[in-house]
């Protein structure tokens, strides 16, 4: 859990109105890719690893695969396959449903946020602060300085989406 506190980022509600102040609208795209990376790539790993060190110790192909099907049935994932699918057939949700989905959106944000800090009113810290010094610190330096190096060894990426790829990097979990 620590690592995923090292590596994972609030993309969403902190990462993009940050990263639109100080890249603008290329924010979004960077935010996408950033959470296809999360999302597909970095989730099923954490899982897959924090399952494996559980009481069924040593079995991490086997931990990998069965994560791997839970996000098969995960709803931002398929909710990414329907926008998908949407933008590439040019159809569009008929009214009706349009409101109900965007009123839906209006309200995701207020209610994560209460939810959050309705577990964060209940959570203990206390006897932490060695977990919370490493996540702080691998959040803030380590997980930027490495997606900086990789951005600048990958060629071809533009500079805006080099800049949020580490701006991302730096977002709280």
């Amino acid at each position: 859990m620590v690592g995923m506190g090292c590596s994972m980022s609030n993309s969403a509600f902190i990462g993009l109105p940050v990263a639109l102040q100080v890249i603008g609208p290329i924010a979004t795209v960077a935010m996408a890719l950033t959470m296809l990376v999360e999302n597909l790539l970095m989730l099923p790993l954490v899982l897959a690893l924090a399952d494996s060190s559980g009481p069924r110790r040593g079995r991490f192909l086997a931990s990998l695969g069965s994560t791997l099907l839970g996000l098969a049935r995960n709803p931002l994932l398929l909710a990414i396959g329907a926008g998908c699918g949407f933008s590439i057939t040019g159809s569009r949700l008929r009214a009706p449903l349009f409101k109900a989905v965007d009123m839906l959106a209006l309200a995701s944000a207020p209610v994560a946020l209460f939810v959050i800090g309705g577990t964060l009113a209940g959570a203990r810290v206390r006897g932490m602060f060695g977990d919370v010094a490493v996540i702080t610190v691998g959040k803030l330096l380590l997980h930027p300085a490495a997606v900086l190096v990789a951005v600048l060894l990958i060629p071809g990426i533009a500079p805006e989406l080099q800049a949020g790829a580490v701006l991302f990097a730096c977002m709280p979990m």
